[in-house]
């Protein structure tokens, strides 16, 4: 039996090419058109109004790097972190929406995302009071 509390697990490679509807859940990496470092696309059942399908495309056009976080040090120089910036996408999967508002900054699903920039690697307690509503 599949842990409950366990969301997402990789289930190999994948042969799309775009976010659509076809019965996978994909991570892309490709050049979107304007400033966007990643877009969720997601898809849910007119029936029920559940979360059926996600997809992630994460630009290509930026420079993507990985740094562990830590609470004293910032990623690298001249790159956007891809966990910084998959969990806010991840955040989308579960139905979050983007926050916008200055006392938001801090949080995860803060809608902008900055080079070297990893506090979006854990979750704020907005985020987890966010992800505690709507998929508790």
């Amino acid at each position: 039996m599949p842990d409950p509390k366990q969301i997402f697990s990789y289930s190999g490679s994948t042969t799309a090419k775009n976010a659509k509807l076809d019965g996978t859940n994909a991570i892309l990496w490709k050049r979107i058109s304007g400033s966007a470092l990643a877009i969720t696309y997601s898809w849910s059942s007119r029936i029920s109004g559940q979360l059926v399908e996600s997809d992630t495309i994460f630009n290509s056009r930026y420079l993507w790097s990985y740094t562990a976080y830590t609470t004293d040090c910032g990623g690298v120089a001249g790159t956007y972190d891809v966990q910084n910036i998959g969990t806010h996408e991840f955040g989308h999967w579960i139905g979050l929406d983007d926050l916008y508002a200055s006392a938001d900054k801090d949080l995860t699903m803060y809608g902008y995302g900055d080079m070297a920039e990893l506090k979006a690697d854990t979750l704020g307690l907005g985020d987890v009071t966010g992800v505690n509503t709507v998929a508790p």
